[in-house]
């Protein structure tokens, strides 16, 4: 068996970013199996369409009796295939496109209509797509992310005496935009740290175990699984994060759930600032939780056991 990989972000060594970690994580334990080919772009939107025309190209040139099997990383990986009119799996992530962006939202749902078969990564994200194309239903499977508790864990790491908040992630404005708000209502001396580009494994789990807590401040709708939050917790280190079905679907009760609204982010941080010790057990807690319940191992092998189905 042959897979051809799409996706737009590719960076194996610094795999910071939802999806780009899903597919560094996933692809890395594929190639144990089967022979697997990465076709990435990573360019802005104009370089984004050329790399779909080009590997449109590409995936035309396949011969029909040759078992492969074509996986799009998210929606916008999709757009090769759909155009050549290959068969293909679609790693649908959250409908965050289809509430935001007219535009985005079309691909998305195009999309999902084209594919041969979708993954979601929990039965919230399966819904909330049901929802909005319910004729997909056959198509859809649900297969959790994971996490690699040997990178993330607790390390012995002096803290600032001042309470660190950290974010991690791009800081698109959707994801962010209370994070302002929020910090204006902080004490002036709890600190804010962003992590959202240069960092390799090994210090993305410093800056996890560096901060007093991880905050993960998206509209519920934008969060399918949260890869920050179950990175975090395999750290140690407690989370508060807008309540919403994925998150509570893949950690439980390990997290510290907020409305989405500042003042609830507010008072939330500050529970757990002036609880550190019991709130930093719950989260060692959380450890555990995730440590037994998500392995991109599994992850990888329900994929591959997909690409048998089709094939």
């Amino acid at each position: 068996m042959n897979l051809f990989w799409l996706t737009l972000h590719y960076t194996p060594k610094k795999p910071l970013g939802g999806v780009n970690r899903y597919s560094v994580e996933v692809v890395e334990r594929l190639k144990r199996f089967i022979d697997v080919k990465v076709i990435h772009d990573g360019k802005p939107w104009i370089g984004t369409s050329i790399w779909v025309l080009k590997t449109a190209l590409k995936l035309r040139k396949l011969k029909k009796d040759e078992p492969s099997i074509i996986h799009a990383a998210n929606f916008r990986a999709a757009l090769p295939p759909a155009l050549a009119e290959k068969k293909f799996v679609l790693t649908f992530h959250d409908v965050a496109p289809m509430r935001m962006y007219k535009f985005r939202g079309y691909l998305q749902r195009l999309a999902a209509r084209k594919a041969a078969a979708i993954i979601t990564p929990t039965n919230a994200v399966r819904e909330a797509l049901l929802r909005e194309a319910p004729n997909v239903a056959d198509k859809v499977r649900v297969i959790p992310n994971g996490v690699d508790c040997r990178k993330f864990k607790p390390i012995l790491k002096e803290k600032s005496e001042k309470p660190t908040i950290g974010y991690v992630g791009r800081r698109a404005a959707y994801k962010v935009s209370l994070i302002p708000r929020i910090v204006r209502l902080l004490p002036s001396y709890y600190r804010f740290k962003f992590a959202e580009g240069d960092l390799d494994d090994t210090q993305l789990c410093i800056f996890y175990n560096s901060c007093h807590l991880i905050l993960v401040s998206s509209p519920p709708y934008a969060e399918g699984f949260s890869l920050v939050t179950v990175e975090a917790l395999a750290c140690g280190t407690p989370v508060v994060a807008t309540d919403n079905p994925a998150i509570r679907e893949i950690v439980n009760g390990y997290a510290f759930y907020s409305r989405y609204e500042v003042e609830e982010f507010v008072k939330k941080i500050r529970w757990v600032i002036e609880n550190y010790d019991d709130a930093r057990k719950k989260a060692l807690e959380g450890r555990k939780y995730v440590d037994e319940n998500l392995d991109w191992d599994k992850t990888a092998a329900m994929n591959l056991k997909l690409y048998k189905e089709l094939l």
